[in-house]
C-alpha cells in the first residue's frame, strides 16, 4: 500500500479538499492498478492553481506505483470543496456514516450562524458563508442527524476512533456512543479491536 510522503503524491502536495475522502484500499486498489496498467491513465488528476491536487490521489497513486507520467488538468472553478465532492461522491461507494464523516468536516455554520455583510465605500460586498450542517448534509446526500451524529464523534472521540468510521469500519451510532461515554485511551483501545 502507498503512503503519502510528506503529503505528497507523485510530487504534488494534496489539497485539503482532497483529503476528505478515504483513500481507497485492498482489491478496489488493485483493481485500478491492473485497470491503468491495461488501459493507462484515462482520467486526468484535477490540480488547483498551486498545483495541489484537488482530484484523483488514488489514480495518483497507482501511477506513482506503476512509475507513469500523471496526466493533470487544472482545476477553472471557484469552490474545490464542492468540485472534489461532486468528483468524489457518485463514483464511490460510500457508506452514509462515511458521507455523514465527510459533510461534518465541511460544516463549518453551526444552526442560527447569522453572515455578514458589509460596506466598503458605497458597494455592498456580501461574503461568502461556510456551508451548514443542513447545507452539507444536502451536499453529500445524507441525512443532517447523521451530520450531527458524525460531528459529535470528530469533536468527542480520538482521531483513531473518528478514523474508523471515514473508512466505513464502524457505525457512527456506535463510535457516538463511544466517544461521549468512554476515556480517550479507551476509545483507542475499542479502535484497535475493531
Amino acid at each position: 500500500m502507498e503512503t503519502l510522503t510528506n503529503g505528497r503524491i507523485c510530487g504534488y502536495e494534496v489539497h485539503p479538499a482532497a483529503t476528505l475522502f478515504p483513500l481507497i484500499e485492498g482489491e478496489e486498489f488493485d483493481a485500478l492498478v491492473e485497470d491503468i496498467s491495461v488501459h493507462g491513465q484515462i482520467h486526468p488528476i484535477t490540480l488547483d492553481n498551486e498545483g495541489r491536487i484537488i482530484d484523483g490521489r488514488n489514480r495518483a497513486r497507482v501511477c506513482e506505483r506503476l512509475k507513469v507520467v500523471l496526466l493533470t488538468v487544472p482545476f477553472t472553478g471557484d469552490d474545490p470543496t464542492a468540485y472534489a465532492v461532486s468528483s468524489n461522491l457518485h463514483r464511490r461507494n460510500l457508506t452514509d456514516a462515511q458521507r455523514a464523516m465527510i459533510a461534518a468536516k465541511i460544516a463549518t455554520r453551526e444552526v442560527g450562524y447569522r453572515g455578514f455583510s458589509g460596506r466598503q465605500s458605497d458597494d455592498i460586498i456580501t461574503l461568502p458563508l461556510p456551508p451548514s450542517l443542513a447545507d452539507a448534509a444536502q451536499l453529500l446526500a445524507v441525512a443532517k442527524p447523521q451530520v450531527i451524529t458524525a460531528k459529535r464523534v470528530i469533536r468527542d472521540g480520538t482521531p483513531d476512533l473518528a478514523a474508523l468510521v471515514a473508512d466505513g469500519k464502524a457505525p457512527i451510532a456506535t463510535a457516538a456512543r463511544v466517544a461521549t461515554k468512554l476515556t480517550p485511551e479507551e476509545q483507542d483501545a475499542y479502535a484497535a479491536n475493531v
